[in-house]
C-alpha cells in the first residue's frame, strides 16, 4: 500500500542591494570596481537624468571608460 502526499517548497529571492548616497563618491567607485565589488561583472549602466547629467555625467563616464582602459591584473 502507498500513500501519497504533497511537499509544499517556497522560494524566497532577496534582491536587496544597497544604494550609497553622499558627496565626493567618485574616489570610492573607483577603489570599489577595482577591489571586484561586482565579480565578473563587465558593463555597467549609468542612469541620470537631464539635471544630474551636466553635473556628473561625463565624469563618470570617462572614470568608468578609464576603469575599462586599465582593468584590474
Amino acid at each position: 500500500m502507498s500513500k501519497s502526499f504533497e511537499v509544499t517548497l517556497q522560494k524566497v529571492v532577496d534582491h536587496s542591494y544597497s544604494i550609497e548616497i553622499g558627496e565626493h563618491l567618485f574616489a570610492s567607485l573607483t577603489r570599489d570596481l577595482r577591489q571586484g565589488l561586482i565579480e565578473g561583472a563587465s558593463k555597467y549602466a549609468i542612469i541620470i537624468d537631464s539635471t544630474v547629467e551636466p553635473l556628473y555625467g561625463r565624469p563618470l563616464l570617462e572614470l568608468l571608460e578609464e576603469l575599462r582602459a586599465n582593468p584590474v591584473t
